[in-house]
């Protein structure tokens, strides 16, 4: 994903499910801006601040051998 793609699809969502709160996150710190950038010109209250997450990083206890297959895509549902 590029910087200028980084938010699309957390700002189009987002507002269909105005009852949960989206924490978005990203391994490219380089679209944290856009992100930000949408979401205060689309009005998205129901979006938190990002988060930075690589998948890759060993101490997170997530991949076991590099030759994994990382998911592109991941969406994680937290219900209170």
């Amino acid at each position: 994903m590029t910087s200028d793609s980084g938010g699309m699809h957390i700002n189009y969502f987002a507002p269909y499910f105005n009852h949960l709160h989206f924490q978005p996150s990203d391994k490219d710190i380089e679209v944290f801006d856009n992100i930000k950038k949408l979401t205060r010109k689309l009005g998205g209250r129901n979006i938190t601040d990002l988060v930075h997450l690589d998948l890759t990083k060993p101490e997170l206890g997530l991949i076991q051998d590099r030759k994994s297959h990382l998911p592109q895509f991941s969406v994680s549902i937290f219900f209170r």
